[in-house]
């Protein structure tokens, strides 16, 4: 896949928000097969984005995202602060297969599903939007050149075609039960459809886990918010329905791609952010600018209507601390 289309997938702004929606529910009403319960696609595509909605608002700072500051303390602690400084996303994947207690099974498919994207081929693109931005500003900026760098230095040493065969090779290996990640994440998927006990039950059983990444990979949180809700087409959370009302259901936009960044590991949101800069969009190494400049300028969304969803991803992340599996099951 070339950047452009890369980007044309992954940097669509708050337009999608109802495609979102749809195919959320559509998905939440399917049977769990195979290939739903283990594979994920990363970058996900803006159709099923967290991240293709309304930003933040111009008085946003780091202390106002200070909940999503979650410190990761379960069995995949250690590899979640590899991943944060890995350097080359390759070395780190076969080392994390060979530790599957650890959730290492997980995260060598979390980096090779990323990597399984050509990310690696894309610095000839990168320099032409590069070559662009001099012509037109006589000039580059230093974040571009660094995540430039930063994005392509994670996948290069993967041969061709080398990550989707490890994440395949490491999905078959997963069936064995030893990683905990996707035993818990195959028995919250398995239960979609179960009564919402069993439900409650499996979620509790992966918030046990203190993992950053697993309850928001694949849009597993947002397939249990689309069971939970009485009406076709919606989510649920904490006593509210979102989906009928687009402002409403944008501020949950907002909730999700906040709690779902974690200070303690990379997340979807690192992508997008890197992909639109080397495509000459809006270019920046904060999580907080890229969020505010896509729900805001790029999504439309007010500054009040930006800071309801940063109160609503405080009560996510508190939920989600908490392990209070009522917010998002009922």
């Amino acid at each position: 896949m070339s950047l452009h289309r890369a980007l044309a997938r992954l940097a669509k702004p708050a337009a999608a928000v109802g495609a979102a929606v749809a195919t959320i529910i559509y998905l939440a009403a399917q049977p769990d097969t195979p290939a739903q319960a283990t594979r994920t696609q990363a970058p996900v595509p803006a159709e099923v984005s967290l991240v293709a909605a309304p930003a933040a608002s111009a008085q946003t700072t780091a202390a106002s995202l200070a909940p999503v500051a979650r410190a990761a303390s379960g069995p995949s602690s250690k590899l979640v602060a590899e991943l944060r400084s890995a350097r080359d996303w390759r070395a780190f994947a076969l080392n994390a297969r060979t530790r599957p207690e650890e959730g290492g099974y997980f995260y060598a498919m979390y980096v090779s599903n990323i990597c399984g994207m050509p990310i690696a081929s894309m610095p000839e693109e990168a320099q032409a939007a590069n070559a662009q931005a001099v012509a037109k500003h006589g000039t580059i900026s230093t974040v571009r050149m660094e995540l430039a760098a930063k994005l392509s230095g994670r996948c290069s040493s993967f041969s061709a075609d080398e990550a989707s065969s490890l994440y395949d090779e490491t999905r078959r290996a997963s069936e064995n039960g030893r990683d905990p990640l996707m035993a818990a994440t195959r028995k919250l998927r398995g239960a979609l459809n179960a009564s919402s006990d069993e439900k409650q039950e499996a979620l509790k059983s992966l918030l046990a886990l203190d993992d950053p990444l697993a309850l928001f990979d694949g849009n597993l949180l947002m397939l249990v918010m689309a069971r939970s809700a009485e009406t076709k087409g919606e989510l649920w959370f904490n006593g509210t329905s979102y989906g009928s009302d687009p402002v409403k259901y944008s501020t949950l936009q907002v909730a999700m791609a906040v709690a779902g960044c974690s200070s303690q590991a990379p997340c979807e949101v690192d992508t997008h952010m890197m992909l639109a800069c080397l495509g000459g969009q809006f270019c920046t190494d904060s999580r907080e600018d890229y969020l505010r400049n896509q729900f805001t300028a790029q999504g439309g969304m007010t500054e009040a209507q930006y800071a309801e969803g940063l109160n609503l991803a405080a009560q996510m992340t508190r939920a989600i601390s908490n392990k209070q599996v009522s917010a998002f099951v009922r």
